[in-house]
């Protein structure tokens, strides 16, 4: 699940990041944004808090 959005210093992909629990679902795991440029991705950063993943509208946990 993702976004794009842009700005000023150039385009950012904003990923959630699922892990797979010990029962078989995905459950969030925080989120990666990835800055890109003309030439390929910039930088990476990682939030691990799996509560952001409601604030970008994706479900805590999806079902296998």
């Amino acid at each position: 699940m993702s976004r794009i959005g842009a700005g000023a210093r150039g385009i950012a992909r904003t990923e959630v990041v699922y892990r797979q629990g010990a029962d078989g679902a995905l459950q969030a795991d925080g989120v990666v944004v990835l800055a890109a440029t003309a030439s390929g991705v910039s930088r990476v950063v990682k939030f691990h808090d799996p509560a952001l993943a409601a604030a970008f509208g994706c479900p805590g946990v999806l079902a296998h």
